[in-house]
């Protein structure tokens, strides 16, 4: 089975439910990984696919476009999760976002689950892409919340 996305969503789970350097343990996040706190609201991330993940930070206003985050870098940061394809087919989490000279974002850095040698979307293996051009990405969901 493909396990990008309940790859992403548990790193960012574990962030929200037990703390990082980056968030605290209680957070109105928490909520998208847990459908009892929200009262159902959410379809829980962990049991559909990556469409599902879009949905619950897009319900919450945390879901921005490519083509925003072109005009605008500063709506992304490394954390937040990346996604690929319409509608949407895999999923990752962004490490680095490369610019040129004029502050415009040229590629982006990501670390993936389901990934492997033989193909770079669906594999048996987590992996470090460098590099990726911004095209490639559909969309992306605003995780940390500074």
């Amino acid at each position: 089975d493909a396990w990008c996305n309940y790859f992403t969503n548990r790193v960012w789970y574990e962030a929200y439910t037990v703390g990082n350097s980056l968030v605290s343990p209680t957070t109105s996040y928490q909520s998208i990984w847990d459908s009892k706190l929200d009262k159902g609201v959410y379809e829980n991330p962990f049991t559909g696919g990556c469409s599902v993940t879009r949905s619950g930070f897009q319900k919450i206003g945390k879901y921005v476009t490519r083509s925003k985050v072109v005009k605008d870098p500063s709506l992304i940061q490394p954390g937040d999760m990346v996604f690929y394809g319409s509608p949407e087919n895999h999923i990752g989490l962004l490490v680095k976002v490369n610019k040129n000279s004029s502050g415009k974002i040229t590629t982006l850095d990501t670390i993936e689950g389901n990934t492997g040698k033989g193909d770079l979307t669906d594999g048996g293996e987590t992996s470090y892409k460098k590099s990726v051009k911004i095209n490639n990405f559909s969309g992306f969901a605003q995780v940390i919340t500074s």
